[in-house]
């Protein structure tokens, strides 16, 4: 599923192009070290390690850590380092720009480099380096220079792809040096990322790797046509838009060339006059004002992303929620906590594009009736926000059509989001389909939803007016999105006898908290009955989530949580 939606702020530097590489390692050495690291360009705060290697790419026992300064993903050791051979290698974690999406994504990449510094001090870890790294280690344990290996594996990386030009060592290439290596690393790049949540992705960089590592080509049938696909569906012109509009709003006007030369949009295997990019085909979840669905099937892809989507925030929502309420490793919840982020982000990609989706079907004409699409999407969006409210407490909401996300956004406390909320949902008035089943979410769930908030506002009177009027019975169920996914229960039979006995006035926090424990919205119920800390011992700041430390960092309106 696409991830969509968020930005924030930088400078940037220009990387010398190449340089010529010696046969091997040189021998001991200190030397400055300092780059970029990219997929799209990682955000300030990822982590960043070398390891020093010697000559036979066994590790040394020296490391060195740095974090990325700016969003454009520059980092500097700040420091000379000792190195035995001149051989290092490089990993980074973190969150980046998606250029097929135009947003930060929504959980952190791993990325790889070896490299010979061979004394320059500039030395980049991107998507060609990742992929090149098992292969080159395995051709120098069978014998081959460093030199020779590296040169073998590019070309045949290259080839997967029907690229025949030759590039410079990856590691020398950065997306901000606007020449033919850098139109090269980005036609991979989004080729490979097409379609591709980030769990999606690495695991396809994984497989390539894997699969190109001992023969160098590309086997798995399965890979060759994913990259296909991705050849296929390719659109640089989007690309090139997106990339140059989030570097000129780090402030660098970075100009990105035209990629689209290295791309197989055929498949044919041969790049020629024959590859034209297609305009027509629209990714769902990626759709713009300009390139927006057009059909009802193609807006159902992204109703179902967005509840797809949903599903992903729930999920996250709930393994944070079961930390707390059964007091388990709560002390690892912090800024820092992948966790949190992903939550955060989830919720923000989503929040997006669902503001993305209200906003076209409003301001635009379609041969298909549109309401449902439109209800529903302002009913799961006000569902998110009063989660994400309850979660953090002060939480950014952004209005229309931006698709910036949270990164500037100001913070509003929980009780103006409630309102917020409530306000959107007065306006909502689901149609009831033909077998609409409790996998949709219909008007009586916008009802529960409704009385919900009105607990979290502490008006029980209007919440008991709403509540009488819902039966028994499963309201709405998060369908799960793969095999290995879960239903998630949200509003369940037993659900909403419980909101109903709170509205009255009863204290149920024991049977919330021994029959739902592990399950959705209990942990609200408990911080609206004010029985957290009785029940569960943990200290009280961890009643709100930490907000991630990447957004405090690139947003200063944003104020963190007490106690984190």
């Amino acid at each position: 599923m696409n991830k969509i939606f968020i930005a924030a702020i930088a400078t940037a530097f220009t990387l010398a192009s190449c340089s010529s590489e010696g046969d091997g390692p040189e021998g001991p050495r200190s030397q400055q070290i300092l780059g970029h690291i990219e997929k799209g360009p990682f955000v300030q705060g990822s982590e960043v390690t070398l390891t020093d290697l010697n000559k036979d790419l066994s590790q040394s026992g020296k490391s060195y850590t740095t974090n990325t300064t700016s969003d454009l993903g520059s980092f500097d050791f700040g420091q000379t380092l000792d190195l035995s051979s001149g051989l290092v290698e490089l990993k980074t974690s973190g969150y980046f720009y998606n250029e097929c999406t135009g947003s930060l994504s929504i959980s952190q990449i791993t990325l790889k480099a070896i490299a010979n510094t061979d004394g320059a001090a500039n030395l980049n870890v991107n998507l060609l380096t990742h992929l090149e790294y098992a292969r080159v280690k395995y051709l120098v344990k069978s014998g081959k220079s460093f030199k020779q290996a590296k040169e073998q594996a590019e070309s045949e990386i290259l080839k997967s792809f029907a690229i025949t030009d030759k590039i410079a060592s990856p590691e020398k290439v950065s997306l901000t040096d606007c020449d033919k290596n850098a139109n090269i690393l980005l036609a991979i790049s989004s080729i490979m990322l097409y379609d591709k949540s980030e769990a999606e992705f690495s695991e396809f960089i994984a497989k390539f790797s894997n699969d190109i590592e001992k023969d160098g080509t590309i086997d798995n049938s399965q890979l060759k046509e994913t990259i296909k696909k991705g050849q296929e569906n390719c659109h640089p012109s989007q690309i090139k838009k997106k990339m140059e509009e989030y570097y000129q709003s780090k402030g660098s006007n970075v100009a990105i060339g035209n990629f689209s030369q290295f791309i197989d949009f055929n498949g044919d295997g041969v790049i020629d006059d024959k590859d034209e990019e297609t305009l027509d085909v629209v990714n769902p979840g990626t759709s713009t004002e300009e390139t927006f669905f057009k059909s009802e099937k193609e807006a159902s892809y992204v109703l179902n992303s967005i509840y797809a989507g949903l599903h992903d925030y729930i999920t996250y929502q709930n393994q944070l929620d079961a930390m707390r309420l059964y007091n388990d490793k709560v002390q690892q919840i912090t800024s820092n906590y992948g966790l949190v982020s992903n939550a955060w982000n989830t919720g923000y990609n989503i929040d997006a594009r669902a503001r993305q989706f209200i906003y076209i079907l409003e301001n635009h004409e379609f041969s298909f009736d549109t309401k449902g699409y439109l209800t529903t999407a302002k009913a799961l969006r006000t569902l998110l926000l009063y989660n994400m409210a309850m979660e953090w407490g002060r939480i950014p909401v952004i209005n229309g059509y931006d698709t910036s996300g949270a990164i500037y956004a100001e913070q509003s406390d929980a009780e103006t989001v409630y309102n917020t909320c409530l306000k959107e949902l007065s306006e909502v008035q689901i149609p009831e389909y033909k077998n609409m089943e409790k996998v949709y979410f219909r008007q009586k769930a916008v009802d529960v939803l409704k009385a919900e908030i009105y607990l979290a506002l502490g008006k029980k009177d209007e919440a008991k007016q709403i509540l009488n009027t819902i039966p028994s019975g499963d309201v709405f169920v998060l369908s799960r999105i793969t095999a290995e996914d879960k239903d998630i229960d949200i509003y369940s039979a037993d659900y909403i006898k419980y909101l109903k006995e709170e509205a009255n006035g009863k204290d149920n926090s024991a049977e919330w908290f021994v029959n739902r424990r592990t399950n959705y919205g209990t942990f609200a119920a408990l911080r609206r009955l004010d029985k957290v800390q009785s029940l569960t011992n943990i200290d009280s700041h961890f009643n709100l989530l930490p907000i991630p430390a990447h957004e405090i960092l690139a947003n200063p309106k944003l104020t963190q949580n007490t106690g984190y």
